[in-house]
């Protein structure tokens, strides 16, 4: 019986042994993988069941278990990817994870794991830690104050914990700030791809941009509208007068409702279509007889295309190609096709500021004869936003061509633009001659609108 009983006890350990191998791999076996970046499945062993309850130095009381389930139940740890050259084991959560989720925060360990992307950046980041500071300038944490999602989280760098698991105040908000500013670069908030829509499958309402008008001055835009959607941007009423001229004649002349009607082909181009409806000119020449002509005017059509900054960005550059049609009536117009290309290109200074500038070609007729010349127009615009819905600008435009005799026209140009609605803006301005070639004075009201 002695014999029995001391074999029992020399073989006791040997099947207590075997017992624990094979609780351990029932455990293993069912504790959740982790998919890597390659599809190497990395085992993570439960977590509650190995941690050990660390001491807050502040307090000097335990952090129990029942702190910790409730986090780790938000841990979504089958949507967690590992890269390759990171092990996550249990022995590393509970001395580098758990430390950085409950009281006291680690804040280096904090930084290296905790990596949020851009779209939690600003909900979960701005908010990390939720400092409160106790006896002897102690940190604590609140944990409800940051994200637990597994996305938010990036367990590629390794970081040893610090033998002190307790940082005080100063030094902690120091260490915060080097985390946000040595986060690695994320992606600025990209445009979404909107290369799909058309004019027949127009752009969603909560993808289009903000509105953005080519009028009131003369320098182009580099913007167009969204695709399957239209923008009517009209001279309500224009008058110009005109008596500084070597031809020495007093020019009147009046126009009312000329749109520019605007169309949106695709994401970055659009057909432009601009009729002169309504045209009254008064004429009285040096020797006092006085001309009178009314009526429809010519047509210019166009198309827009933008190369870049459409959807965002400091910058913006397009192309306007526009030919104009003779539709006109009772002489308004020289009876000719003639047709131009300009470069538009937006920078935005600041918040409140922005200038525009452009050049342009364009193909002539001469007025003495049968021939063409070329156009070169320049501008130059600045753009103040008092507020976010009154503006102002500050223009200067230059026009010269290349025909015999001719002079430079060049114009001063200012006005004010307020946006009555999300979608309609309504503008004033006068255009004011500084050479003798430019029309002395031209005032005008107007609006755009997009639909």
């Amino acid at each position: 019986m002695s014999k029995i009983f001391k074999k029992a006890l020399r073989i006791s350990p040997v099947f207590l042994g075997a017992m624990l191998v094979l609780a351990n791999s029932a455990i293993a076996a069912e504790a959740p993988a982790v998919e890597t970046a390659q599809n190497q499945l990395i085992t993570v062993t439960d977590l509650s069941t190995s941690f050990q309850q660390p001491t807050n130095p502040c307090t000097q009381e335990s952090n129990t278990l029942a702190q910790i389930t409730p986090v780790f139940e938000q841990l979504d740890v089958n949507s967690m990817r590992v890269p390759t050259n990171s092990v996550l084991t249990a022995e590393m959560a509970r001395t580098q994870l758990i430390p950085a989720i409950i009281q006291p925060i680690n804040i280096s360990l904090l930084a290296s794991i905790y990596r949020p992307t851009q779209e939690s950046k600003s909900n979960t980041l701005t908010q990390l830690p939720n400092l409160s500071q106790q006896s002897g300038d102690c940190l604590s944490l609140s944990p409800p104050s940051y994200s637990l999602k597994a996305s938010d989280l990036q367990l590629n760098t390794p970081s040893p914990v610090p033998e002190k698991s307790q940082y005080y105040l100063p030094t902690a908000k120091q260490e915060i700030s080097e985390a946000v500013t040595q986060q690695p670069n994320q992606p600025e908030n990209t445009p979404p791809d909107k290369s799909q829509y058309n004019l027949f499958n127009p752009t969603p309402r909560e993808l289009m941009r903000d509105f953005n008008s080519g009028r009131p001055s003369k320098t182009d835009s580099p913007y167009t509208v969204d695709a399957g959607h239209y923008q009517i941007e009209v001279d309500l009423v224009t008058y110009t007068r005109d008596t500084n001229n070597q031809d020495d004649i007093d020019v009147k002349s009046f126009q009312t409702f000329i749109p520019n009607i605007r169309v949106g082909l695709l994401n970055n181009v659009e057909l432009q279509i601009s009729p002169q409806t309504y045209n009254n000119v008064r004429t009285e020449f040096r020797d006092g007889t006085t001309e009178k002509n009314s009526g429809f005017g010519d047509t210019t059509v166009g198309v827009r295309v933008n190369f870049w900054g459409n959807d965002g960005g400091t910058t913006a550059f397009g192309m306007v190609s526009f030919i104009k049609l003779p539709t006109n009536q009772d002489n308004l117009g020289n009876n000719s096709i003639e047709g131009g290309v300009t470069f538009p290109l937006a920078i935005e200074l600041s918040e409140k500021w922005n200038v525009g500038l452009q050049t342009q070609f364009n193909f002539n007729k001469n007025e003495a004869d049968l021939g063409y010349n070329v156009g070169f127009v320049n501008s130059v615009v600045f753009g103040y936003q008092a507020t976010d819905r009154l503006g102002t600008y500050f223009e200067l435009f230059t026009d010269i061509t290349t025909e015999s005799g001719s002079e430079l026209v060049a114009t001063f140009d200012t006005g004010v633009t307020y946006l009555l609605t999300e979608n309609l803006q309504l503008d004033a301005g006068v255009n004011i001659g500084i050479t003798q070639a430019a029309d002395d004075f031209n005032p005008f009201v107007g609006f755009a609108v997009r639909f």
